[in-house]
């Protein structure tokens, strides 16, 4: 952290990317030639057996280190985490100001049962108290304030290269040119959310919220301009939200591919309800190799027992 500009040296490590194993991690712990004072790790409800192998690591060499939990692993099973886990704060729902704000109560000398007043949290009990849960944290509608991810934190390369190594592997399924040598690809989202109430899925943010049709035209633009990226991924919860907006993003792709000719994406969240023929003609036409519908049965009881809201 650097105190006269208020900002924070941050390090982000992939274990997926690069693939890290139990003692490899141990050893990039102890290789930091810093002390950190906070080390937060996130993902979804599966990574549930490595965040705790992690945690357990982290503590071992940093005792003194605030452990955070993030994602829906830490909003779903926070209870868990505590029990098995020296995990110190877990983080409900978004998570972008709450850390910001834990930071800076942190750099102000304050402990972690001293952070009560930061809305989204779930503390670590003392005494006979288990667990404390902060106030619900209200969402922000409008993604754009988060402004641009900050790709100067990551090797950008190692992840445009490995994603087209990925795409190789539908080999039959999709054009040869979407992973020819020269293509970059890079994995974006245009919103988080979805409008479905299915009775399996954990919801991790409670509606909708979009980035902005220019914010999105922007970030493709500057990934090509800067990386040379020209496959992308959106990886949306749900990125059919409605025919409006996937009238908005077709014009918005449309100028895209006039800037970009070999241009190509694919969609991998969408519903089979608020999707028809002449719309995927023209999601092809500018194109698009891929969507992944999230179809869940082939019966329909099931589907209606899941509140799925759509027909076999």
């Amino acid at each position: 952290r650097n105190n006269t500009d208020n900002e924070y040296r941050i390090i982000l490590w992939d274990l997926n990317l690069n693939g890290l194993s139990r003692e490899k991690f141990r050893e990039k712990l102890l290789s930091l030639k810093e002390k950190p004072d906070i080390i937060g790790i996130g993902g979804i409800v599966t990574i549930f057996n490595h965040l705790l192998w992690m945690s357990k690591i982290c503590k071992e060499i940093f005792p003194e280190a605030i452990l955070i939990a993030g994602g829906s692993v830490a909003s779903t099973v926070p209870h868990l985490l505590f029990e098995h886990s020296p995990i110190d704060i877990c983080v409900e729902g978004e998570g972008e100001r709450s850390l910001l704000e834990i930071i800076k109560s942190v750099e102000r000398g304050a402990e972690v049962d001293e952070l009560k007043d930061i809305p989204g949290l779930i503390l670590r009990g003392c005494g006979s108290v288990d667990t404390v849960r902060t106030s619900l944290r209200a969402s922000i509608p409008d993604l754009d304030t988060f402004g641009m991810p900050a790709y100067d934190l990551i090797d950008v390369k190692k992840y445009a290269v490995n994603g087209i190594l990925s795409l190789r592997s539908y080999g039959r399924d999709i054009p040869p040119e979407i992973y020819a040598d020269g293509s970059f690809h890079m994995y974006i989202m245009s919103s988080r959310g979805c409008t479905g109430r299915c009775s399996f899925c954990y919801r991790q943010f409670p509606k909708v919220e979009l980035h902005s049709i220019g914010f999105i035209k922007s970030h493709i633009l500057f990934l090509h301009n800067k990386y040379g990226i020209n496959v992308v991924t959106f990886a949306d919860e749900l990125f059919n939200v409605s025919d409006r907006r996937l009238n908005e993003m077709i014009r918005c792709l449309s100028e895209v591919k006039n800037n970009i000719p070999n241009f190509y994406f694919r969609i991998c969240g969408a519903r089979t309800d608020v999707i028809n023929y002449e719309i995927m003609k023209k999601l092809r036409d500018l194109g698009c190799f891929q969507i992944i519908y999230g179809l869940e049965s082939g019966s329909q009881k099931m589907l209606n027992l899941m509140h799925k809201r759509t027909s076999v």
